[in-house]
């Protein structure tokens, strides 16, 4: 009786889940049409009246209406297809209306159809011609399977999938729309109402499950979550989710890999339950802190001084768990983490600026994969002596003095910007406070200022002691942080008045020439 009560909970859950996931689309997708519909992109149809001409897509309208489907598809069938997959493929249309009851009856019928009126009126169910947007979404499916309407090929290896522009734009959001709009500008279809059938190949993707998957998701099928899939096709759907910027259908690929990845439940004993904890018990805990599951690197992790632990790096390795996440899309994404990898193992601790100046990065830093890439190699301190520093994962250093105390951020307050209100600090991009500083309060990393000779005699022989980090000095001391902060402040000083002498001279100059002038 247990048993089957779990396991009608456990359906009555995924129906929920199912039922919830449906309703989420069809808002989602009826969102995206009218976004779609009021910018005049990817119309491929004109309702003309007398007066007025109104865009549409033929897709929707032959999912809405079956007289419009009916004359529609007339039109369209000695259409020659580029494809088998595209059994009926749809050409630039114009369909002339006559006999209507007023100019505006065609506006209020394109509203209701697109769930405008719908929204207008507070109604989230049918509209006035009996066209739910979950209707609308299971005829769009039918079309779909069957390669009705279908401008859009999805190829991988030698398979090819039907699909719509409209829906997959829609549905899929700007990375789609964005794709099939620079695939329309090279073939140079510029006009309104022009069509053309385009074809994306999926590179890096091998598992044409992975494709079928996608579909279903950007379609709404029910039943897309109750596939059983492999670790490829697995790896596959999270890199199309990443690459494509689809959170829900990357949160159901770490489900799958979760449970790909799980390790069996070990089988019961007789005497399992009367054993007392022992020294397998302590590793099998600490094998747990690092064995983090792949979703875990995909945020970046952050911790407070007083934390009692670090972060811990992947069980395996940074280029495996990015990959189980679906975050390597190419070579160029494995050669960056590769990099990261190193710097980080020469040099434990870095703020981004220094990082981004280093040989390694100088000419390849790309924001985007950075911010990717890094939490698979390092966590963020929140504060203390190494604030907003990236750290190695693993590495703590509170407990090893003489590899941190150089990679130690100081804080610099320039009170020449007093009165300029409060602002966070903020990393230096000049690393070795050559300049004249450009902000209130600025961090910067205890090795490059060692190039001020007074800085490096300072700490010329000084040698950290485990135990004495402390959250505002960190090793250094009181007394030698602030003698270092004063010194910063001579050399502020001295840059700013630096820098006031040299805007002055430009300034003579100007005026001298505008006097000859």
């Amino acid at each position: 009786l247990v048993f089957f009560a779990s396991h009608k909970l456990l359906a009555l859950q995924t129906h929920h889940a199912m039922t919830k996931f449906v309703e989420e689309s069809a808002r989602r997708l009826t969102s995206g049409l009218q976004k779609l519909r009021s910018q005049k992109l990817l119309c491929d149809v004109v309702l003309a009246t007398e007066q007025t001409q109104y865009l549409a897509h033929q897709v929707i309208l032959a999912a809405a209406c079956q007289p419009l489907k009916d004359h529609i598809f007339a039109q369209n069938k000695d259409q020659t297809s580029p494809a088998p997959e595209l059994s009926l493929p749809p050409s630039a249309l114009q369909i002339q209306l006559e006999n209507l009851p007023s100019e505006d009856s065609v506006s209020t019928l394109l509203d209701e159809i697109y769930g405008q009126e719908q929204q207008l009126n507070g109604h989230n169910g049918h509209n006035g011609h009996g066209i739910a947007a979950s209707d609308l979404l299971a005829q769009v499916q039918q079309l779909q399977a069957k390669g009705q309407l279908c401008d859009m090929l999805l190829s991988v290896g030698t398979e090819h999938f039907a699909a719509h522009q409209v829906i997959l734009a829609a549905a899929g959001g700007d990375p789609f729309r964005s794709l099939i709009l620079d695939g329309k500008k090279q073939l140079g279809l510029q006009e309104v109402a022009e069509t053309q059938p385009l074809e994306l190949e999926l590179r890096g993707v091998k598992s044409a499950d992975a494709v079928r998957i996608l579909l279903d998701f950007l379609y709404a099928r029910p039943n897309w979550m109750d596939r059983e899939v492999n670790g490829d096709t697995c790896k596959d759907v999270m890199h199309l989710a990443s690459e494509l910027k689809l959170p829900a259908l990357k949160e159901q690929g770490l489900q799958w890999n979760r449970l790909l990845t799980a390790p069996p439940a070990p089988l019961p004993t007789l005497d399992s339950d009367v054993e007392a904890p022992g020294e397998e018990e302590e590793v099998s805990k600490n094998d747990a802190e690092v064995a983090e599951s792949p979703e875990v690197f995909l945020k970046m992790r952050c911790i407070k001084f007083d934390a009692k632990t670090v972060p811990m790096p992947p069980v395996t390795s940074a280029q495996e768990a990015a990959e189980a996440a679906g975050e390597i899309y190419n070579r160029q994404d494995s050669t960056f983490l590769a990099n990261l990898v190193r710097v980080f193992w020469e040099w434990p601790i870095w703020l981004e600026p220094a990082l981004q100046q280093s040989p390694v990065f100088l000419r390849t830093m790309d924001t985007d994969r950075f911010k990717r890439l890094i939490p698979f190699v390092a966590y963020q301190w929140k504060d203390g002596p190494w604030q907003q520093a990236y750290t190695r994962l693993g590495f703590d250093p509170r407990l090893t003095p003489d590899e941190a105390l150089p990679c130690q951020v100081i804080h610099f307050k320039d009170e020449t910007f007093r009165g300029r209100g409060r602002e966070l600090p903020q990393p230096s991009n000049d690393i070795s406070f050559q300049k004249a500083p450009t902000a209130r309060n600025q961090l910067f990393q205890l090795e490059y200022l060692k190039d001020d000779e007074c800085i490096n005699d300072l700490l010329t022989g000084f040698e950290p002691h485990s135990g004495d980090c402390d959250r505002r000095h960190g090793f250094l001391g009181e007394m030698l942080y602030e003698v270092i902060l004063e010194r910063l402040k001579v050399k502020a000083s001295e840059l700013h008045s630096k820098k006031r002498k040299s805007c002055a001279g430009r300034s003579n100059v100007a005026r001298k020439a505008l006097r000859r002038g």
